[in-house]
């Protein structure tokens, strides 16, 4: 026989809707907030080897529209290295320049320049990287572009 007392936990049978929506709400502010600063840290990540790339290239594009002349960057076929103004660079993480095109076409020899005119413009190029890499320039904007796993 059941007394008429009853026990307040005897009935918990989880919890209640009120919980639940309230532990939503916490879960979706915090997405809101963190899924944002995640996506951005990953992208900036990802973006990271272009962007030294991209100030070197305005770099010369500042400078071919100020002379009025066309400024060269030289880079080399086997290394990890390119030169602007007699200062050496490196590839986005450090790969390793393994084929080029330039304006659809294969530079003769090892060595060879991308040049960035008074216009605003710099050459087409296309270079394959070591690690399945490629690094592709956007002419009209004078700026490049990383693809890779």
């Amino acid at each position: 026989m059941r007394s008429g007392v009853t026990n307040k936990y005897s009935d918990s049978g989880g919890f209640t809707f009120i919980e639940m929506m309230v532990v939503l709400a916490i879960l979706s502010v915090a997405m809101f907030v963190l899924v944002p600063k995640v996506i951005n840290g990953v992208l900036e990540k990802r973006n990271a080897p272009v962007k030294e790339i991209n100030g070197i290239l305005q770099k010369a594009k500042q400078e071919a529209l100020t002379k009025k002349e066309t400024i060269r960057l030289r880079f080399v076929l086997g290394s990890s290295n390119f030169y602007f103004k007699e200062k050496v660079y490196t590839l986005p993480e450090g790969a390793e320049l393994i084929e080029a095109k330039l304006n659809e076409k294969r530079p003769e020899g090892l060595d060879f320049y991308v040049n960035i005119y008074p216009d605003g413009i710099c050459d087409y190029f296309e270079f394959k990287l070591s690690g399945n890499k490629k690094l592709l320039s956007r002419p009209l904007l004078c700026e490049v572009s990383f693809e890779g796993t």
